[in-house]
Formats: C-alpha cells, sequence, structure tokens
C-alpha cells in the first residue's frame, strides 16, 4: 500500500497449461496483492490506507481482449531486458547455451554464430507487430484486461 499502482501488470494464472510452476505463482500473487490493496480490513494494523487500482493486466493470456501499444523505440528495450534471462535460453528462448561464453574471442558467443539469438530476436519482433495489427498499431502487447470495479 506504501506503492499506490493505477494498472498491476503480471501473468495470467489462469492460463491453460502453464506448466512454469514460478509463473503460475506470480501470476496469483499479483492478484492476490491487488485484493489485499483494495480491502481496507486486509493488514489494516499497518495502519495504510487502502487503495483500488483502477485494472489488472494479464500478460500470456489465452484470450486477450485488451492490448498496449509499444513505441518502436521499447521493441529494442524488451528484447534486451528477455535476453538478460540467461536461465531461460534453452528452455523458452531455444537459444543453445551448450558451450556458454564459447565463441569467437571477440564477444561472439556460440549462439550468434548459429544465429539463434538473431532467430529469437526476430520472434520477439514479428510477436509484438503481430499484436500490432490486432490492435490497429506498429506494435503492441496483448493481455487479458481485468477492471478492478467488478
Amino acid at each position: 500500500r506504501m506503492l499506490r499502482p493505477d494498472v498491476l501488470v503480471g501473468h495470467d494464472p489462469w492460463k491453460r497449461y502453464r506448466l512454469h510452476p514460478d509463473h503460475r505463482a506470480a501470476g496469483f500473487g499479483t492478484t492476490d496483492a491487488l485484493v489485499a490493496a483494495r480491502d481496507p480490513h486486509f493488514f489494516a494494523e499497518h495502519g495504510l490506507a487502502h487503495h483500488r487500482p483502477s485494472a489488472l493486466l494479464l500478460f500470456e493470456a489465452d484470450e486477450p481482449d485488451h492490448a498496449e501499444a509499444v513505441e518502436p523505440t521499447h521493441v529494442e528495450s524488451k528484447i534486451a531486458a528477455l535476453e538478460t534471462h540467461r536461465s531461460q535460453y534453452e528452455s523458452t528462448m531455444f537459444i543453445s547455451l551448450l558451450n556458454p561464453g564459447e565463441g569467437t574471442g571477440d564477444g561472439t558467443e556460440a549462439a550468434d554464430l548459429l544465429g539463434e539469438r538473431e532467430r529469437f530476436r526476430a520472434e520477439v519482433t514479428d510477436s509484438l507487430a503481430e499484436a500490432g495489427q490486432w490492435a490497429g498499431v506498429r506494435f503492441a502487447e496483448r493481455f487479458r484486461f481485468l477492471p478492478t470495479d467488478r
């Protein structure tokens, strides 16, 4: 309640076949936080006023019904942020780490030599463009929109 966001964003915990337990838990944690923030009876002992965010946006939803435009300059920022998750390379990005750190000696890694990183970057860009077409803009992210006034 010290932070009072207008909108919360999180994983869709109800996504069919969501296998990753951390993503499922993060999604439920986000929804639980929203309920606790808006209800004056939760954590009353802290003396902080309740706060009702206007909406919850769930990403990776099976049935998205809302999109937020992504500025072209932020496409590269999204890709760079995703690429920092090296633990996800092989399992979700399909970027080979058979020889992590190996490369040409000039900073080029094995994944770059195989074209896997460029393929991943193109997939992210294409996904944002597809969502943009759906939303009538160049690039977008799709969400399940849950207004909190229900």
